[in-house]
């Protein structure tokens, strides 16, 4: 990337622009997620259903924070790593 930054900046500031819109369309859809389930009513349900719910909001809070992280500073994931395994959780 940092040689595509000094060969091609419009290149560059394309692929980037691409990724931040890319972080915030996956920001607003896991953050619709939380809405939607922290809203629902667990009563009626059984304890192994709420169980899951509950883990599932666990698993999408946590998604969040990573992704807010990655948010605040995407050049911590610039070798891809942490991107791969963040959005492999994602799927």
């Amino acid at each position: 990337m940092e040689q595509l930054r000094r060969e091609d900046p419009q290149e560059y500031a394309r692929i980037q622009q691409e990724r931040q819109n890319f972080r915030k369309r996956i920001t607003d859809h896991v953050g619709g997620q939380v809405d939607f389930l922290s809203g629902l009513s667990t009563d009626g349900l059984t304890p192994e259903q709420v169980n899951n719910h509950a883990m599932l909001l666990t698993r999408l809070r946590e998604f969040q924070g990573r992704i807010s992280r990655l948010n605040a500073d995407p050049a911590s994931a610039e070798d891809g790593v942490s991107r791969r395994e963040l959005f492999r959780e994602f799927r």
